[in-house]
């Protein structure tokens, strides 16, 4: 859930990033929904690739590190019992 929050702030934040006067909505004839689609999602996209990249190897590295950590609560769970 944490990692879900962080990939969602990073594409707020990529969202956010296009400059209002590359959107060129108005002059075109966009409404708000084409405007998203063709002009700033590709824009974003392009801005938040190597903080999602990042996020994704930190994702990996915690997921090796908790099943480690999982294998030896089990195994001293195990010598508790016998």
């Amino acid at each position: 859930m944490v990692y879900s929050a962080y990939v969602a702030e990073v594409f707020r934040a990529g969202i956010e990033s296009v400059h209002p006067s590359q959107q060129a909505n108005v002059g075109l004839g966009l409404n708000y929904q084409r405007t998203m689609r063709l002009v700033v999602l590709p824009q974003a996209a392009r801005r938040v690739t190597s903080a999602l990249l990042k996020d994704f190897v930190a994702l990996q590295k915690d997921c090796g590190l908790i099943s480690v950590l999982g294998a030896v609560d089990a195994v001293r769970a195990a010598l508790r019992q016998g």
